[in-house]
């Protein structure tokens, strides 16, 4: 092999070694930002964290059957998979940042509209609004009741 043979695959090994190790940090570095989960630590005790995975894992699922998703559309959708949409869902693992923001894309909301309390205000904006016009009719017939006692 001549000289200039011999320099060239040096090069080529040298650039292929150094494109892994770009690879290989590249993957480190989303690994780092990927251990950041959603459910807070500091503060909370472990039953907050549970009841808070499995509210979070609640709401996803009411949004992707209100969606119309199964759990694989949604799992291919957000690149998780069928598995881990599943185990999010009933609040077995805690979800990281990066894992939230794809659920949500999929699903074409906020990550907030997904967030315990969220839908759980929606609920309860609801409900307020049925005891009004419940209220509402009761007052009705109190006045009416007066009207006719006079």
């Amino acid at each position: 092999m001549d000289e200039r043979k011999l320099r060239q695959l040096f090069f080529t090994e040298i650039s292929k070694a150094q494109k892994r190790r770009e690879e290989r940090n590249a993957a480190e570095s989303r690994k780092t930002e990927d251990i950041h989960t959603v459910v807070p630590s500091q503060g909370f005790e472990k039953q907050d964290a549970l009841w808070f995975a499995r509210e979070l894992g609640q709401n996803i699922g009411e949004m992707r059957k209100a969606c119309g998703l199964t759990q694989i559309q949604l799992g291919e959708q957000s690149h998780l998979g069928r598995v881990r949409i599943g185990r999010i869902e009933r609040g077995d693992v805690e979800l990281t940042v990066r894992e939230l923001e794809a659920i949500s894309k999929a699903l074409g909301c906020t990550p907030m509209r997904l967030w315990p309390g969220e839908a759980q205000l929606d609920r309860l904006s609801a409900c307020v609004e049925d005891l009004r016009e419940a209220l509402s009719q009761v007052s009705g017939w109190f006045d009416a009741m007066d009207h006719t006692e006079k």
